[in-house]
Order: structure tokens, then C-alpha cells, then sequence
């Protein structure tokens, strides 16, 4: 990816590493395939928090990764409401939380089109602030 998008760009990791990575039963990723391949990850749980943040409201953690050349047109959207449909399966009723950072207005926008509303912000020791969000399943 190019610009702050290569903070997500997993290409110059090993292939084998991501492997391992998507397979690791503490990360708890789930993978949506579409006609381009991988088109969208999300986990769940600890991985899905960053670190510095506070996390202290009970809820599902979800981290949730889509590649930006699909977020527009709505494409975000849909993929992400399937990701909540799936963690709605997953986990039943309760509270669903994504940590974003601040200046990814995309990924927020596409949040809060899936029902997820601001409720904190906090920054990581290396200055990058983050927008806490949550939801209730069945949104």
C-alpha cells in the first residue's frame, strides 16, 4: 500500500510468517474471500487491542484489516457488516470495540456506518492517537 496506508502492508513480511500469524489460535482471525482473493481479516480478542489504550468496559475486541482499494463505494461497509454479522454469531449479546487510529478517517467512517459510536481517545507512547469506538451485537 501507499502513503499511511503501508502501515498495514503485511508484502515485506515473510510469506510463512503471515501464515502462522492468521493461524495462531490466540489471534482468532477469520478471513473473508471474495472474487479478489483476500479481501478483508478481522480477529478478535487481545490481539485486536493496541497497545496504551484502556480497555477497561467489558466488550469483544475486533481488529479489522480491508484492503483499501475495496473500502470505497461502499465495499468497507459491506465487508465490515459482515465481519460484525460473523462476531454477532460468534459471541452473542454484549459490546463489540475497535481501536482506530485517529487519522484513518476512512476506517472510522466506514465504523460509524456500522453502528459503532466514539467513546475515548489516547495516545501511544510513539505520539499516534487512537479512537476507541463501540457497538452492541445486532446493530
Amino acid at each position: 500500500y501507499e502513503g499511511r496506508d503501508a502501515v498495514y502492508d503485511l508484502s515485506g513480511d515473510r510469506d510463512e510468517d503471515q501464515a502462522d500469524w492468521f493461524l495462531e489460535p490466540s489471534v482468532y482471525c477469520h478471513v473473508l474471500v471474495g472474487e479478489v482473493g483476500v479481501e478483508a481479516f478481522c480477529t478478535f480478542g487481545d490481539d485486536a487491542k493496541v497497545p496504551g489504550g484502556h480497555y477497561s468496559m467489558d466488550a469483544v475486541d475486533i481488529g479489522i484489516g480491508t484492503r483499501p482499494d475495496l473500502v470505497g463505494a461502499g465495499g468497507g461497509v459491506e465487508r465490515t457488516a459482515a465481519l460484525m454479522a460473523l462476531a454477532d454469531d460468534l459471541f452473542g449479546p454484549g459490546l463489540r470495540r475497535v481501536t482506530i487510529a485517529a487519522w484513518n478517517e476512512r476506517a472510522q467512517k466506514v465504523a460509524k456506518a456500522v453502528g459503532f459510536a466514539e467513546v475515548s481517545r489516547f495516545t501511544r507512547d510513539d505520539g499516534t492517537e487512537f479512537v476507541v469506538l463501540v457497538r452492541s451485537a445486532g446493530q
